[in-house]
């Protein structure tokens, strides 16, 4: 029997030992030495109270805060075997959506591990991943279940379980139960018209609402930390207005990824120009190139030759757009720019050689998923944060990847450069994965 189980799971047993393999030599840091050590576990009741206090006081995240909290305090192998176990659930989920062969399950493992893994450490090793990961690989089940109601397939009631399950402690973090809620939306109105049973849908949705009603309206956490938060990164927050923020949000999330070489995004560009060229009707292809070969290239960090502004405690290589007059030539160049690339991105998409229910699809994964990104500009931690707030935004630009690989497979091996596309793309996972191993 165990023999048999080894044989029939040995992918995803050699998958979990991978991610085992880049997990052990990680270890605690950053909030996991700097708090949730800190708390005492010696009563039930204790752990409970500590938690809900941090819940009330500071963030409203109850499972993530729970788990981190147990986590921290037993060996650091449990953590490691833990989110080993939970990359190779999300993989699972991932091919099992996309129904990927298996021949294609080992492209599958090779693009997941383009996720730049060093956003997990920012705020500690367990913190980070439990906190974002854990989210995500939660929502990839959910994902999976939507793809069982969209195809028919009978559900059991403990799958159906699961489901609700996973949706609750994907929604413990809000990028997630944005994506979640404006999906599921979108989803239930396909059901509905189409005459599919939307009752589990609906349950799902219930509980996404549900949870950001208490994490917000019952928490007290949200104003209590946002006061301290204004004062310690970041004082002229409060004076900004609702566009202001969005606009911080934007410039954040487009100057950190094309100036810090960020593979992921490289490759998704890569992606995006590979199918807008693969259509024989566009002629002008050098209207996107350029645009992506700009971001592609970091050229971008020119404009911050213009101007360098000093916000609070943060050095600001941007500008606010009217709160204090700021609005000055780098300003305008950097917003042209982002602009230009967000145009070249969805005309890419839109002049694809897809066909038009895939180019919603990404269209929409790719909007949602920077949605979450530039939302954090409504916290004035966006900044403070770093980077670990970009794990949903990289989760879509992977789902998107996958979907063109997926559709776009047979093409491309055609193709008189598919082997130096492939030994590229085999170069650099080898290169990933070497870098997330000695990663600390």
């Amino acid at each position: 029997m165990i023999i048999r189980f080894f044989v029939t799971n040995k992918f995803y047993i050699g998958t979990a030992l991978l991610y085992l393999l880049i997990f052990s030599n990680k270890g605690f840091c950053g909030d996991d030495t700097g708090f949730f050590l800190n708390v005492s576990l010696c009563s039930y009741n204790q752990i409970l109270d500590s938690v809900y206090v941090r819940f009330d006081t500071w963030e409203p995240r109850y499972i993530s805060i729970l788990l981190t909290t147990i986590l921290t305090h037993l060996n650091i192998w449990v953590w490691r075997i833990f989110i080993s176990l939970i990359f190779t659930s999300l993989t699972r989920n991932i091919i099992e959506i996309f129904e990927f062969t298996k021949k294609d399950k080992y492209v599958c493992v090779g693009i997941l591990m383009l996720f730049p893994l060093d956003i997990l450490s920012t705020a500690g090793w367990v913190t980070t991943t439990i906190y974002y990961l854990l989210p995500i690989a939660m929502g990839s089940y959910v994902f999976l279940e939507w793809k069982r109601f969209y195809k028919k397939e009978k559900t059991s009631k403990f799958q159906n379980i699961l489901g609700i399950i996973a949706c609750i402690m994907a929604c413990d973090n809000d990028q997630m139960g944005v994506l979640i809620i404006c999906t599921l939306i979108l989803f239930l109105s396909y059901l509905y018209k189409n005459k599919i049973n939307y009752v589990c849908g609906l349950c799902q949705l219930s509980v996404a609402v549900l949870m950001l009603f208490i994490k917000h309206v019952l928490s007290h956490a949200d104003g209590r930390r946002t006061s301290l938060e204004i004062i310690n990164w970041f004082p002229e927050y409060g004076n900004l207005c609702i566009v202001d923020k969005l606009y911080l949000g934007f410039d954040a999330t487009f100057s950190y990824v094309c100036n810090n070489m960020v593979i992921l995004f490289w490759v998704f560009t890569f992606a995006v120009f590979g199918a807008y060229i693969l259509n024989e009707k566009n002629k002008k292809s050098w209207l996107i190139a350029i645009p992506l070969m700009v971001a592609f290239s970091n050229a971008s960090r020119i404009i911050d030759i213009f101007a360098s502004k000093n916000i609070g405690s943060i050095l600001y290589t941007s500008s606010l757009i009217s709160s204090y007059g700021m609005l000055d030539l780098r300003t305008e160049a950097a917003f042209i720019l982002f602009l230009w690339i967000i145009w070249a991105i969805y005309t890419g998409i839109k002049e694809s050689v897809l066909s038009d229910k895939y180019k919603f699809i990404i269209m929409y994964v790719f909007s949602i998923g920077l949605l979450t990104r530039i939302l954090m500009g409504l916290s004035p931690t966006l900044y403070a944060s770093n980077t670990r707030t970009f794990a949903v935004f990289y989760f879509s630009l992977l789902l998107i990847i996958l979907i063109y690989y997926k559709i776009l497979k047979n093409v491309l091996r055609r193709h008189f450069l598919y082997n130096f596309i492939k030994n590229i793309g085999v170069y650099m996972v080898g290169i990933n994965i070497v870098k997330n191993i000695f990663m600390r």
